[in-house]
């Protein structure tokens, strides 16, 4: 995705937790006294909602400066790009000139589980050894 903004504002970083952050401008992310996105803070969410179509463990924070209803219209702007809502955390606004999107991405799924490869339960039921069940 950090190709896709090249020449662009918009800072994107991996984190150490594997989580994407993508920090666009307030400047290019609202108008002042505006809870409605800017098309270009629009362009950058339809590129994460294409990303987490493909991941869909991924989950998705949201943080913006300014009023609440910021982060609720960008959640509803995602939705509508085929996002579930469940996957959209917006957090408590922040203080700062940028609005930051991070993606986390969610747990991996098992493949196959090898059971010969697991070690053997230890003391998982002392003293059951052999015991019979009772009718």
């Amino acid at each position: 995705m950090k190709q896709l903004f090249d020449g662009t504002p918009v800072a994107i970083a991996s984190e150490p937790d594997g989580s994407m952050r993508v920090d666009v401008p307030l400047a290019f992310s609202f108008d002042d006294k505006s809870n409605a996105p800017k098309p270009p803070l629009r362009a950058v969410m339809d590129k994460v909602a294409v990303s987490m179509a493909r991941q869909a463990s991924t989950k998705l924070q949201l943080a913006t400066p300014g009023p609440v209803a910021r982060g609720a219209a960008m959640r509803s702007y995602l939705q509508g790009r085929g996002v579930i809502a469940l996957r959209v955390a917006v957090l408590a606004p922040t203080q700062g000139d940028a609005v930051t999107l991070r993606v986390v991405p969610g747990p991996l799924a098992i493949d196959k589980l090898e059971d010969k490869n697991l070690p053997p339960p230890t003391n998982a039921f002392p003293g059951n050894r052999g015991a019979k069940a009772t009718p």
